[in-house]
């Protein structure tokens, strides 16, 4: 009887600490996703290079073509435009222990002559751990509807 008393236990334990790491790292992956979106915001490809695998791809929301990190890099380099970005939030699927499938609501607010224009987005983001970091693999943003209000 105290054997089994004991094993419960450890079960118990066991599940617990396991939603708890998930939960841990379900948030270190929803920070790398605003640390993306930040750098895009801010031009930093110092940042970009962090959070992005060398082996990044990117498919834009009109989906036509795939660009690869330094694409990526290069066009948020020439982009002048003073747009900005909030991370609305990301739900995150770990595939196993080192991958993962997020999905991150974001919205883009782009100042016009006329006054701001406000899209919202959907982007699927894919990240990998190499070694002891989290990396973004790819990303596809596509343009959604507001989320709604909870």
């Amino acid at each position: 009887m105290r054997r089994s008393v004991s094993l419960v236990v450890l079960l118990i334990v066991a599940v617990s600490t396991q939603g708890v790491a998930q939960t841990s790292v379900e948030s270190q992956l929803t920070h790398l996703y605003r640390r993306l979106i930040q750098a895009t915001q801010d031009h930093d490809t110092v940042a970009l290079g962090e959070v992005l695998a060398p082996d990044y791809t990117f498919v834009p929301p009109r989906a036509d073509t795939i660009l690869t990190r330094a694409q990526r890099m290069a066009n948020t380099v020439a982009d002048t435009d003073r747009v900005k970005f909030e991370v609305l939030g990301c739900r995150t699927t770990m595939i196993n222990r080192d991958a993962a499938v997020g999905h991150c609501r974001y919205r883009v607010t782009v100042p016009t002559e006329h006054g701001d224009t406000v899209r919202n987005f959907l982007s699927t983001a894919v990240f990998a751990k190499r070694g002891k970091q989290w990396q973004i693999v790819a990303t596809h943003p596509s343009a959604s509807r507001p989320p709604e209000a909870p």
